[in-house]
This record gives structure tokens, sequence and C-alpha cells, in this order.
């Protein structure tokens, strides 16, 4: 072992910092960061404003935009966010353990022209989705309005892109205020368009306000980055167009494994609707509104496993091994007790959180049959996501994405098949099969975690890496 990696990588060399000072700092860091992701969590939530007018427009109108937004989710924000997720571990571990700090700025670029593909193809899908929509079982109004759906999203859904992808290098550097400080000013603008636009043009109102306050976060983060945070950057490099393979296969692909498993299985009942018997406009809404809810509650958790990602990475990189490691075991505490709290809101205000989303009585006692079930799938997510992040922390991103895809794959669609199109129990059933997914794959990434990881080889490998990409660099 070399002078340098023993340096960087024995456990003794990090004690020099007192017990109480260090757990202090890291807990510090920890809430920063996680609340500084909450901006997650208003992106998820701002829509709903618009989702809420939606049902005086009538039923199709909502059952539209669940179908639109399924498409969304399966085409591109799976996609997107398995891609993006990459630069927890690049970007934060080259930050603190490169020399090269243009490392952290290639990775972005890589990571920016893999979306850039990515919208290319989708956007010739979505704007012809209808007749696929009509053919796969919709009614032809709810295909037609998913179309438009689509059609007016596209242009958000790109920036959207772009803005996850700069929040992820910016916060591998430790700038954790930039994405609040932009959605303290875009939310307002937001709110008020969707309220003013999704009221006088329904579907197309919410679709248009959308898209312009993705555009308008997008623009905002980026001047702040191109002002304030050049250091990581390097300039334009034809790099990014090499190295895909590597990058896809150790990182955005199995990121994109665990997100499409995950997301898929929540989503892929509104498209095989008639099979599963929820060709029922009434069930399509309340599983839109479902999904709304669980990606609205679930950003609390995705923010928590986002900064344990880069916290860790920037330990890892660092060659803070042990340090790192106690981050990871304190923050399971804090989760777990998390995600008890949102079951036990979940399931006490039930009703007040379906007549939130829908006047209408229907879709909302359909929507209350399933939020007990969902509260306890909610407690799941908040500990899976964060041993997700923690795992992508140390780059073993591929263990969560085979074991997403084992769970969903292998358990969540066959129970839901069994539960839909057997025994007629519609969105109880898939709910059901995807809790069983996920309490399987909590448990399995957990374990993996607490009793495989070996926190002092990891830190070796990172070091081995970081190597390799800095002569490649030159």
């Amino acid at each position: 072992m070399s002078k340098d990696i023993r340096r960087r990588y024995l456990p003794e060399e990090e004690e020099a910092t007192p017990l109480l000072a260090r757990i202090k700092s890291e807990h510090e860091a920890d809430f920063l960061l996680a609340g500084n992701d909450f901006w997650w969590f208003v992106r998820h939530s701002i829509p709903i404003a618009g989702s809420h007018l939606l049902v005086q427009a009538g039923g199709n109108s909502l059952a539209a935009a669940a179908v639109g937004n399924m498409v969304v989710v399966i085409t591109s924000q799976s996609f997107a966010i398995g891609i993006t997720s990459a630069l927890d571990t690049l970007c934060s571990q080259a930050w603190t353990g490169s020399t090269d700090k243009g490392l952290t700025g290639l990775y972005l670029q890589r990571a920016s022209a893999i979306l850039f593909a990515l919208c290319a193809v989708i956007s010739v899908f979505w704007w012809s989705a209808g007749p696929f929509l009509e053919w796969m079982g919709q009614e032809h109004a709810v295909a037609q309005g998913a179309e438009t759906y689509l059609r007016y999203t596209l242009i958000g859904q790109m920036c959207l892109m772009g803005f996850e992808a700069l929040k992820r290098y910016l916060q591998a550097q430790g700038a954790t205020q930039a994405a609040p400080a932009v959605l303290c000013v875009v939310t307002p603008i937001h709110l008020y368009l969707s309220i003013q636009l999704a009221g006088a043009y329904g579907l197309i109102g919410a679709c248009v306000a959308t898209c312009l306050g993705s555009m308008v976060m997008l623009s905002l983060l980026g001047v702040y980055t191109h002002i304030a945070r050049r250091e990581g950057w390097s300039g334009w490099s034809c790099q990014a167009l090499r190295g895909w393979s590597p990058f896809l296969k150790r990182f955005a692909g199995p990121g994109m494994l665990a997100s499409c498993s995950q997301m898929w299985v929540a989503e892929l009942p509104i498209l095989f609707a008639s099979t599963l018997h929820m060709e029922d406009p009434v069930l399509l809404a309340a599983h839109g509104v479902l999904i709304r809810l669980f990606a609205t509650v679930h950003s609390s958790a995705f923010g928590m496993g986002t900064a344990a990602a880069a916290r860790m990475g920037n330990l890892m990189g660092k060659g803070y091994t042990q340090r790192a490691r106690r981050m990871c075991y304190q923050g399971l505490w804090l989760v777990t007790c998390l995600g008890l709290l949102v079951a036990v809101l979940i399931a006490v205000f039930r009703r007040r959180l379906a007549y939130g989303f829908t006047d209408t009585d229907a879709i909302a006692e359909a929507i209350m049959g399933v939020l007990p079930l969902q509260a306890f799938i909610l407690s799941l997510a908040v500990v899976e996501s964060y041993v997700q992040g923690a795992l992508r922390g140390i780059g073993r991103q591929q263990i969560s994405g085979w074991l997403s895809v084992a769970c969903y794959d292998g358990i969540a669609i066959p129970i839901a098949y069994v539960m839909g199109a057997h025994y007629h129990q519609g969105i109880i059933g898939i709910w059901a099969a995807y809790g069983a997914a996920k309490s399987v794959l909590a448990v399995g990434q957990l374990f993996y975690l607490v009793c495989i990881v070996d926190w002092e080889d990891e830190g070796r490998r990172i070091h081995a890496l970081l190597q390799q990409e800095e002569q490649e660099h030159e």
C-alpha cells in the first residue's frame, strides 16, 4: 500500500478530531443538505393546485392528466433520475478526492449529453402518443387529452432534467443554497400561474404553467452556476461525448434500473387499466392522485437519500471512510423515526388528504380506501430511499439496481396482475403488490449496507477510480 493511500484511508487518521465535535458537524451537514433538498418536495407539490382545479373540468381531464403523467414518468423521469443519480457518486467523490476539480464539470457535461439524447427520442413519441394509448385500451377522449398534455409538457420536462443535473452538480460542491433560493423566487409565480391558467384553460393551462415555471427555474440556476461556481468547470470538452459506456454501465445504468423498476410498477397499471379492471375514469383518477401523493411525500425521503449520497461521497472521496460509516448509521435512526411519523400522519389525516386533491366523492372514497396501506409503504420508502442514497455515495448503486429489478419485476408485477386480473382488487391490489416488493427491497439493501460493505476496501476502490479518471482527463 502506498504512503498516499495509507495517509488517506487508514481510520486512525480520522481520530484527530474529537468524537463529539465530529458527530456534531456531521449532523449539521446532514440536516443542512436534507433541508436544502426540500426543493424536491416543493417541485412535486406545486402541480397539486393545478390538479385540484382540473376536477372542475370533469373526470376525463383528471384521467387524461394521470395517463399523460404516467407516460412522462415511464419514458422520461424514470430514466432522467437514474442518469443524474450518477452525479451523486461521481461529482461528490471527485470534488473532495481529486486534484482536478474540472472532473465535476466533465461529469455534468457527460450526463447532460446523455439527457439531450433521451429528449430527442422521447419527443418523437410524445408528439403522437394518442393512437398508441388508444391501442393500449384507453378511451378516445382520455388518450387525446393525454397526447395534448404530453405536447405542452415536453419543453418543461427538458428544463427539469437540466435543473436536476445542475442541482446535483452544485450540491456535490457544497452549494446547497442555490436550488432553494431559486424556488423561493419561482414558487409564488408558479402557484399563481397554475391557479390562473388551470382555472381558465383547464388541462392545457396547467401544463403551460408548469412549463413556464420549469424554464425559469433552469434559467436562474444556470445563471448562478455560471457566475458563482466556475471552479468545477474547465470548459466544454469533447470528452463528454466519449466514455458513455462505463458511465452508463457503472453508475447511470444501475441508477436507471432502480428508478425505472420502482416508478414503472406504480405507473404501468394506468396503461393496462382494462386488463386490471381499472378502466373506470374514477379509479384512474384516484390512482393518479395516489401516485402524486406518494411522489410528494416520498420526496422528503428522496431528499434524505440525496443528502446521504452527496455527504458520503464527499467523505469517501476525501478518504474518511470510518466517518462515512458512522454518519450512515446515525442517519438510519433518523429516517426510521421520520418514516414512522409519516405513516401515522397519513393514516390519521387520510380524509383531509383525499379531499385536498379532489372534490368528487367517488374519487375521494377510492383514495381513502388505499391511504392506510400507502402510509405503511411510505414508512418503508423513507428508510429504503436513504439506504439507496448511501449506496450511491459509495458507488454501489448496482446493488440497488438489481435488487429493484428482482423485487419489482419478480414480486410486484406478478402479484399486481393476479390481484387485479383474477381477483378484481383494483388499486388496492396494485398497492399491496407494491408494498410487498418495497418491503423485500428495503430489507435487502439494508442488509447489504450494514452487514456486507467493507468501508476501507470501498475507500481504496474509489481512490483508484479517481486516479484513473484524472489520467484520462489530462
